[in-house]
This record gives structure tokens, C-alpha cells and sequence, in this order.
């Protein structure tokens, strides 16, 4: 009987462990949970969270392309079938300065893309694959040109071979 009572009472104390263990990893898991989720609450939606998202939307915004379109280019192609190409190319720049150089430099930039297409005969610009190689030609003259930034790409708005 002095046995089955000293081991009623090893099974109530480790009851009691069991208990105790339980209550303190429950307590731990909240501790834990409840610290991330206040990361995750400054974070997303908090007040430094907010202040953290609008300093990322302005960087975005500072980052999104400007778009500067030249007035369009009518030129003689080369060759005897008195071709002409019609042509509206828009320049993607990085931002304002850049995009206000361009507007500064447009007779300079003109000029280089008309002797450019004025160069080339009709099977240079007839395919797809020749209008590809006209837009890096393109880009890397105006980016000659420029000093302060650089053109991101080069676009045909307009593009009409007669």
C-alpha cells in the first residue's frame, strides 16, 4: 500500500511537470507570436510601417521611365526605287534631367537619326529583325550624344515605308 501511494504521488508530480512544461510553452509561443506579429504590424501597417511604404513609393516613382517623342522623321531611303520612310520615334529616359537634355539637344539628336535613316535602302529596314538593329543604332547614337543621362529605349510610334 506504502508503494501504491508513493506512486500516486510520482504520477501526481509528474502531472504537475507536464503542467508546468505545457504552461510555459504555451506562454513562450505567445511571447513569440505576439513579437511577430507586431514586426509584421510595424512593417505592413503600422506607423513605421506606412513611413517605410511611402519612402518605397517614391523611390518607384523617382524610377518610373519618362518618355520624350521627337517630331517625326520623313526621309529618302537609299537606292534607286525612291522610297521613303515616315518615322515617330519616342525616347525612354530614367528621369526629368535626362529627358529635359534631350529637349536641349533635339537639333544635334535629329540630325544624327536622319543621316542614319537616310543611309539605310529598303531591305535594311524592311524586315522586323531590320527595324531592331535601327533601334539600337538608334539608342546608341543619341546616347552620344547626351552627357548627363542615358536613353533606356527607343520606340516606333509611327513607322511607314513608301
Amino acid at each position: 500500500m506504502a508503494e501504491e501511494k508513493e506512486n500516486k504521488e510520482e504520477q501526481a508530480q509528474e502531472a504537475r511537470k507536464s503542467k508546468k512544461l505545457f504552461l510555459i510553452g504555451g506562454l513562450v509561443f505567445l511571447i513569440l507570436a505576439g513579437g511577430g506579429g507586431f514586426f509584421l504590424w510595424t512593417r505592413m501597417g503600422g506607423s513605421e510601417g506606412k513611413e517605410v511604404a511611402k519612402k518605397e513609393a517614391e523611390k518607384k516613382a523617382e524610377e518610373l521611365s519618362e518618355f520624350v517623342s521627337l517630331d517625326p522623321f520623313v526621309v529618302n531611303l537609299k537606292g534607286r526605287e525612291g522610297r521613303y520612310l515616315k518615322v515617330v520615334v519616342n525616347l525612354e529616359v530614367g528621369d526629368k534631367k535626362t529627358a529635359e537634355e534631350i529637349k536641349a539637344k533635339t537639333p544635334l539628336i535629329r540630325d544624327s537619326i536622319i543621316i542614319l535613316l537616310s543611309s539605310k535602302e529598303y531591305v535594311d529596314v524592311g524586315s522586323v529583325e531590320g527595324k531592331y538593329k535601327l533601334r539600337d543604332e538608334i539608342l546608341a547614337r543619341v546616347n552620344r550624344i547626351l552627357t548627363e543621362g542615358k536613353v533606356k529605349g527607343v520606340y516606333f510610334t509611327d513607322f511607314v515605308i513608301q
